[in-house]
């Protein structure tokens, strides 16, 4: 027998024997993860116009009934933007994210018309966008999404009472925009839905590991102004965990920084917030130097009763550009004592108005600012209140 041939008879047997191992192996399953690859049924139910997101494919009992369900997680609703500059690039690409739930259905009590098996069906459960009463103005995310389920799965058993989303706007390393929950309600309602958001960003206090459901969520929406500053609202859940439903907690209405107080703001009204919420100065690096005191407010500034701090604010003001002081301003002793002696106030005079509860009433506070610089080039302004009263 030629060489060659007897080498091709011994590969054709190893082969064989190799095929025949691995039928004989048991099929093994697996827990449910992220990532799951769908049933052949499901995927032909999802409209060719989504795109599927990579990785947050999960199979779950979501509704209790001791049947896992098929969780989708989908784009949809692309838009396409040249950047400026960026002509060679190509267009920017953006993308809203959905979810669906496919819920695989024996019909028991389904006549059967003579046969021996009982219609089975897939019903697809939206849970965001969906056009149902309550559910009507949302979607998960934009560029990602971060599911929480509660309880966690454990022990292979993936069983939630409650789904959440966390949404992104700028990937998931940057902060939450949206929070969507949703909790199983029966088959002619589907899935009831709570959802938040905030342009800035939604924080939620507590652990998201899935050891405690969401009971308050906070929103930060910008007001697009120079000082970065949010209309914050606070959010409660209702006595009963089963209740979707969350109420505002109107007594945390305010004003506040989207992003937490800078070291000491760059704006006047900056400052007065930044007071009013009970920051104080301190410096932005270890080179960096702040005027004398941990105050933004003077000796001179006193401040009317019944203003307590930290105080919510309804509104402020900002003035375009402020005024020059007289003469040019004043040495900083006169503020500081021998401390001030390297800084020079009142170069430029502003003044500041806010909206905040004194004594129980809201009530117009105007706060008058100066300026205070070091007697340098190279320094940054700063702002600190000399006077503080109320409006008539």
């Amino acid at each position: 027998m030629p060489k060659r041939i007897l080498i091709w008879a011994l590969f054709l047997v190893v082969a064989g024997a190799l095929v025949y191992f691995l039928l004989k192996q048991p099929i093994k399953s697996t827990p449910p993860t992220p990532g799951t690859a769908l049933p052949l049924e499901v995927q032909r139910l999802i409209p060719s116009a989504w795109s599927i997101v990579p990785g947050k494919n999960l199979t779950c009992d979501f509704d209790g009934d001791g049947e896992n369900e098929w969780l989708v997680v989908y784009s949809y609703d692309q838009g396409d933007v040249q950047a400026p500059g960026q002509s060679k690039a190509g267009p920017v690409s953006r993308t809203l994210i959905g979810g669906v739930i496919y819920d695989a259905k024996l019909d028991l009590n389904a006549p059967v018309d003579g046969g021996q098996y009982p219609p089975t069906s897939i019903t697809p459960y939206r849970l965001l966008p969906d056009f149902s009463s309550g559910k009507g103005q949302g979607y998960l995310g934009e560029s990602d999404v971060k599911l929480i389920l509660f309880p966690a799965e454990k022990d292979g058993k993936c069983s939630p009472d409650e789904i959440a989303f966390l949404g992104y706007s700028n990937g998931e390393q940057s902060l939450p925009t949206r929070l969507s929950i949703f909790r199983w309600a029966g088959e002619g309602i589907g899935y009831r839905a709570a959802y938040f958001s905030g342009n800035a960003r939604v924080d939620v206090p507590g652990a998201l590991d899935g050891s405690q459901s969401i009971s308050q969520i906070t929103t930060y929406n910008r007001l697009n102004d120079r000082s970065r500053m949010c209309e914050s609202r606070a959010f409660q859940r209702g006595g009963d965990p089963l209740d979707m439903s969350f109420v505002e907690d109107q007594q945390a209405f305010t004003a506040d920084f989207c992003f937490g107080a800078p070291p000491d703001p760059t704006y006047p009204e900056g400052v007065v917030v930044a007071f009013l919420r009970g920051y104080v100065p301190r410096t932005a690096n270890k080179n960096a130097r702040i005027p004398p005191g941990d105050n933004y407010l003077l000796d001179t500034a006193h401040l009317p009763t019944g203003l307590a701090l930290p105080a919510n604010i309804f509104s402020f003001t900002n003035n375009a550009a402020a005024t020059p002081g007289a003469d040019g301003g004043h040495s900083c002793t006169k503020e500081y004592g021998s401390a001030g002696q390297d800084w020079w106030c009142g170069r430029q005079l502003t003044e500041v108005t806010t909206e905040v509860p004194v004594a129980g009433v809201v009530r117009q506070v105007v706060w008058n600012l100066i300026s205070v610089a070091r007697n340098d080039v190279v320094d940054d302004v700063h702002w600190r209140v000399t006077d503080v009263g109320l409006k008539p």
